[in-house]
């Protein structure tokens, strides 16, 4: 599967969940109903009398209403997304500047995989008290996750074994599978609140002394119903327990094959997983979770965080033994990418290298609303299938470009990443003319009179390195600078965006260099400050976007090509890839098309179902590859869609 049939799996896998969660409701509400109409009637009781209406719909309402009281609470404190997970398991945040050697051994793995599969750097947080082998990732959206690791992880595994586990939980990230975990966390604490109650009632009576006097008395029938409705609540909601065990396991082992399996996919390594999972096995604390809250988690970690027992009747993961055996029978890593799509051929060698990456515009002789088209230069030598099938995948080149990349970055930037006035005042260096000295004057006008002198010297200081850095890196440098951006207080992050419109206006007009660093800083960043829900799925059917289809890929067309003919012929070539393109109306030639235009349908476009997302994307990869080549501003602008959709792309190599 790729990464929207991944996606839809995701969503068919919620509603197999809700289906499960409402058998265990309806079958709480019928043993319930049956105990209380036995209890009520007593010895007088006959299978006439089963069927009471009246208490079929208190029953039925009181458990609704219990179970629906558990689910609700439990999700509006799961809204925080995967920062309320890692927290509420004893994890603490390493920051960007630890000076530990294992956490930051921790974090350049976690880097280097962000960078090559083209997600954002998550969070990162250390459950120092777990000494178990174990990791987790989760969050709502690739923007908002995060990873939790072990003491044990980090201190028990070498490089490539943690690599292995970092990449499983990675896979989780992308194929949409931590929404699905953080749903089942909020749906299954209404089940497990009905064992809650009746232990509750059941201590009451037992402090109160209402057992004893119901047990001496046995006319005092209200203190005997009270007592089996208790002791019925109790086990019946342990049933509904494990129920959610079942659940837990129905949705969730067979997705733990799947990122074993992409696991090895993104690092062409399987002994470096099957290794951490044999360490697991030898090792005295195996995968074990001390945390209480671990039982409401136990889904979501790399190895079985509960402890042996009946656990492994409904386990949430396969057996140990069961992953080791698929993941060393695979063949040999090197004939794994024989199946892989074609690799694109070589480009030109001054060409960027990456799509997205960006590089200064030629400087337009007046201020200008919307971008001209681009002129001949280097390209990309692509295919559009190539850029859909990337999409949610990396190779093992992709994990040598990351490294390669932080590696060569100068020591004076790597330094200045991990401070957040650093950071800041090298998105301030990236938006800086370098090719028209009238607007850098205003630019660094503006900044003089709005930063203060510590950062003013930062800045300066990091201007030479940001002026020689290569252009493919500049957006993998803002990616970079994003852990350090996250913890900005909250004036600091409306004072750095204030910054950045004000740098980009400074020769009133808006490049597509500029408008992708915006869209990278949105993306990352909005959800840790804004407060605004995820986004949802309201568009299920192209016809109810199909004029913000038509904006993006005429906007596309008229970037890439300056001959009008050229232009319509891409245009028209996009359209027609799209679903329903014979049913629906295609202008004759593009439409007028500026980058607020395209910001506006792509915020709509975000909101598109998978399938949609999936055929939007490979239209423009058609649109953009009509003439066999990707111009650097085209790539520029599928770089900044494809991040709009919240789709993960890796980068485009040279060879």
């Amino acid at each position: 599967m790729n990464f929207f049939e991944h996606q839809d799996d995701a969503r068919r896998n919620t509603v197999r969940l809700v289906l499960l969660f409402c058998g265990a409701i309806a079958t709480m509400i019928i043993a319930i109903y049956l105990v209380a109409v036995i209890a009520l009637s007593g010895e007088d009781s006959d299978l006439a009398e089963l069927w009471q209406p009246e208490i079929l719909l208190i029953v039925a309402v009181g458990v609704l209403g219990t179970v629906g009281t558990g689910s609700l609470t439990k999700t509006l404190a799961l809204r925080g997304g995967g920062k309320v997970v890692a927290l509420s398991l004893g994890g603490r945040l390493i920051p960007p500047n630890t000076q530990d050697g294992a956490e930051q051994r921790l974090l350049n793995v976690v880097e280097e995989m962000a960078i090559a599969s083209g997600t954002p750097i998550p969070p990162v947080y250390l459950m120092s008290e777990e000494t178990g082998i174990n990791a987790f990732a989760a969050g709502f959206t690739i923007n908002d996750a995060v990873i939790g690791v072990t003491k044990g992880c980090v201190e028990q595994l070498s490089r490539d074994e943690l690599q292995g586990v970092i990449a499983h939980e990675f896979s989780h990230i992308i194929n949409g599978d931590m929404r699905l975990n953080l749903r089942l966390m909020g749906v299954l604490q209404g089940i497990l609140l009905i064992h809650i109650l009746g232990r509750m009632m059941m201590r009451g009576m037992w402090y109160s002394g209402g057992y004893h006097r119901s047990r001496r008395d046995s006319d005092d029938k209200g203190g005997g119903f009270i007592a089996i409705m208790a002791i019925a609540l109790t086990g019946i909601g342990l049933i509904g327990f494990f129920c959610g065990r079942m659940i837990k396991s129905a949705v969730s082992r067979q997705r733990e094959f799947l990122a074993d399996a992409s696991a090895v996919q993104f690092t062409r390594n399987p002994l470096g997983i099957s290794g951490a999972l044999r360490k697991i096995g030898g090792y005295s604390n195996g995968s074990v979770m001390l945390n209480p809250k671990a039982e409401e988690a136990s889904h979501l970690f790399f190895g079985e965080a509960l402890s042996s027992g009946f656990n492994h009747l409904f386990a949430t993961h396969p057996p140990l033994d069961e992953r080791i055996r698929r993941l060393e029978d695979l063949p040999d890593p090197a004939a794994l990418g024989a199946a892989d799509p074609p690799r694109p051929t070589s480009p030109p060698r001054s060409s960027a290298a990456t799509i997205g990456f960006a590089v200064d515009a030629p400087p337009s002789p007046a201020p200008q609303p919307v971008p001209s088209p681009s002129p001949p230069g280097p390209s990309l030598d692509l295919n559009p299938k190539q850029i859909v099938s990337d999409i949610g995948t990396t190779h093992p080149d992709h994990l040598s470009y990351a490294r390669s990349l932080l590696n060569r970055l100068p020591d004076s930037i790597k330094a200045e990443l991990n401070h957040q006035t650093g950071a800041q005042c090298i998105v301030y260096a990236l938006l800086l003319d370098t090719k028209n000295k009238g607007v850098r004057d205003r630019q660094l006008h503006q900044l003089q009179q709005t930063e203060e002198p510590d950062s003013l010297t930062t800045l300066q200081r990091l201007l030479p390195a940001i002026q020689q850095l290569d252009p493919r890196h500049r957006l993998p440098l803002v990616d970079l600078a994003v852990p350090a951006l996250r913890d900005l207080p909250k004036t600091d992050y409306a004072h750095l965006f204030k910054q950045v419109q004000a740098l980009v206006k400074a020769d009133g007009r808006l490049s597509l260099s500029e408008y992708a660093l915006q869209v990278v800083l949105m993306r990352r960043l909005e959800p840790c400050f804004s407060g605004k829900p995820r986004t949802k799925i309201t568009h299920t059917a192209i016809g109810g976007v199909w004029q913000d289809c038509l904006m993006l890929l005429s906007g596309l067309a008229n970037v890439g090509h300056s001959d009008l003919d050229q232009a319509v012929m891409a245009f028209r070539m996009g359209a027609e890839r799209l679903p329903s393109a014979s049913r629906q109306p295609i202008p004759a030639q593009p439409m007028a098309s500026g980058i607020p235009n395209i910001g506006k349908s792509l915020n709509q476009l975000a909101h598109s179902s998978p399938q949609i997302k999936q055929a939007i994307v490979d239209a423009c990869a058609h649109t953009v590859l009509m003439d066999g080549q990707v111009t650097i501003q085209e790539a520029e602008l599928l770089r900044a869609i494809v991040i709009s959709l919240d789709c993960p792309l890796p980068p485009f190599l040279d060879p």
